[in-house]
């Protein structure tokens, strides 16, 4: 180095200025892109404190989406029963009402046999609300007949 040119040793001094000049500006960027990621690090931190209650809430969501998905399931089940219940009180009313039908027409066929009138089921229901009528009229009649009568055993 001692027995180069000044123009070589110009030379080297303007190399080693213009190396130093870059080594100080890629430690200048190297601080930067530091300072950057320190920045994005902190913005992680906080995104993940925003996501963290999200992730809770999705969960609980996701929870009570379960909890209604079975409760749905059971209440489709309770209604396939009432369905199920509605059609077998529908088979059992056809099927009362057939029975009625053989009923009244077998009390048509003994009547006829014994010379009467017949009466359908219908009819004779009727009859015992008449006379159940009567006679929820006729007890408050009995009643102040015999104390009617004590009155008078008793003058």
């Amino acid at each position: 180095l001692e027995s180069a040119s000044v123009s070589d040793k110009i030379l080297l001094d303007s190399l080693k200025v213009d190396g130093d000049s870059r080594l100080a500006s890629a430690e200048s960027e190297i601080a930067s892109l530091k300072r950057a990621l320190g920045d994005s690090m902190a913005d992680l931190q906080s995104t993940r404190q925003k996501i963290d209650p999200l992730n809770e809430a999705l969960d609980n969501s996701r929870a009570e989406i379960e909890r209604l998905t079975e409760r749905l399931g059971g209440l489709q089940n309770i209604e396939m029963e009432r369905d199920a219940l509605h059609a077998r009180a529908e088979s059992f009313k056809v099927d009362l009402e057939r029975k009625t039908i053989e009923a009244d027409k077998m009390r048509t066929q003994l009547a006829a046999e014994r010379g009467e009138r017949a009466v359908s089921g219908h009819e004779e229901e009727a009859l015992r609300i008449k006379v159940s009528e009567l006679i929820a009229r006729l007890e408050p009649m009995e009643r102040d007949l015999a104390r009617v009568e004590e009155e008078r055993d008793a003058a």
